[in-house]
């Protein structure tokens, strides 16, 4: 059988510190945090297709007919491409939707983190007040026992 915390330890833990516990460490934090990170990552990658492109190829080429390349023909050769795209509206609109989504994500999150935060909030001083009613109903009976035997 589990047995809950006594309220002393609950006490002496605090409230604040098993909720900043519970931001840092817990699985639905760690969730929460992946969502954030996906978000991001889907904006920078928008804004990328936005940005002009450029490919830089360098290379050694040699090639011969003797077994050892003894007459070979050696080249080296550099090459550059670059992509710049033309204002396009679509990737523009792409990129403001990704913007919005984590923006959406963000306040998304923060309400997740404060609902959980109110209810575990509420769950806390539930246990403490049904501890308290426990303590008082072992008082009260302890008087109605000593006052029944006295």
């Amino acid at each position: 059988m589990v047995k809950p915390e006594s309220s002393a330890h609950m006490r002496s833990t605090g409230l604040e510190s098993q909720l900043r516990l519970f931001r840092e460490s817990s699985r639905t934090a760690t969730m929460l945090a992946l969502l954030k990170k996906k978000a991001d990552t889907e904006v920078l990658g928008q804004a990328d297709r936005l940005l002009p492109s450029i490919n830089l190829t360098a290379g050694y080429d040699i090639s011969g007919d003797d077994r050892f390349f003894m007459a070979s023909e050696q080249g080296l050769f550099v090459g550059i491409t670059m992509e710049w795209s033309l204002p396009d509206k679509q990737e523009s609109a792409r990129h403001k939707i990704s913007r919005i989504n984590r923006t959406r994500v963000s306040l998304s999150n923060s309400n997740t983190r404060l609902s959980l935060a109110t209810a575990l909030t509420n769950l806390y001083r539930s246990i403490e007040n049904q501890q308290l009613l426990i303590g008082l109903g072992k008082d009260e009976n302890s008087h109605i026992r000593g006052y029944c035997l006295g």
